[in-house]
């Protein structure tokens, strides 16, 4: 499997790739090239996990001295990133049957 050499770098300090990982890492390269840049980006994640973990290493690598927030409590969205010099927002939400893994790989985890 390819893996862009970013996403390859993130993994290794994770130990593994996820779905959520990858969907982190994308999400925050989304952003930063909308906003050009995570500079001025205040993010926040839907739940601490892998998402939040890629989003994390993501605004380090780009210097954002804003830390990423989990949010608390349910939300509609999975990330959420605010622009303080636009007002802008952006709202990312994920299909839960194509980036969650199956329960039965859950399952195996506890093996490894």
């Amino acid at each position: 499997m390819l893996v862009p050499l970013e996403l390859s770098l993130i993994a290794m300090r994770k130990g593994y790739v996820s779905p959520q990982l990858a969907l982190g890492w994308r999400i925050a390269g989304y952003i930063a090239e909308f906003f050009d840049g995570l500079g001025q980006i205040r993010l926040a994640a839907g739940t601490q996990g892998d998402a939040a973990l890629g989003l994390t290493i993501m605004c380090q690598r780009h210097n954002n001295a804003l830390p990423v927030t989990v949010a608390r409590g349910a939300r509609p969205w999975d990330v959420f990133a605010f622009h303080y010099l636009s007002g802008t927002a952006l709202k990312f939400t994920a299909v839960r049957r194509l980036v969650d893994l199956p329960r039965e790989i859950h399952e195996l985890e506890y093996r490894f």
